[in-house]
């Protein structure tokens, strides 16, 4: 894309308590929180086990990008309703494709600790 070139912005309203995507989704976009909250959720032994939330100003959902791996978590409103900023694959690749390898190596390694981090943590439930 040329400096001319002009990319449309895409947004997303999502109804309160209703799901943005679902836990082992396929990603190809990820989100900026323009208005309202975000819960981000897990479902360990049937019960959702809520991993944080993403106020406004807040991006979600990167980390399938970054590694092209299925939705870690669920991601859904809370607490009224949101407006969300779409981030597609195409632009996420063209942003990240500016970084000097060093720093796109680092993201993914910290990508991979997050799943790490989940993945032990969704152990440790289980086992309690």
């Amino acid at each position: 894309m040329t400096a001319r070139q002009k990319m449309t912005v895409e947004y997303q309203d999502v109804k309160s308590n209703d799901h943005v995507f679902h836990e082992s989704d396929k990603g190809d976009t990820a989100f900026v929180v323009v208005l309202g909250r975000i819960e981000i959720l897990k479902t360990i032994d049937d019960k959702d086990v809520i991993l944080g939330t993403v106020e406004e100003g807040g991006m979600f959902g990167e980390m399938a990008l970054i590694d092209d791996r299925r939705r870690l978590a669920s991601a859904r409103a809370v607490d009224g309703d949101a407006r969300l900023m779409v981030i597609t694959r195409d632009l996420f690749t063209r942003r990240l494709s500016n970084l000097a390898p060093f720093q796109r190596a680092l993201i993914r390694v910290l990508s991979d600790h997050v799943r790490s981090a989940v993945h032990t943590l969704s152990s440790e439930i289980k086992a309690s």
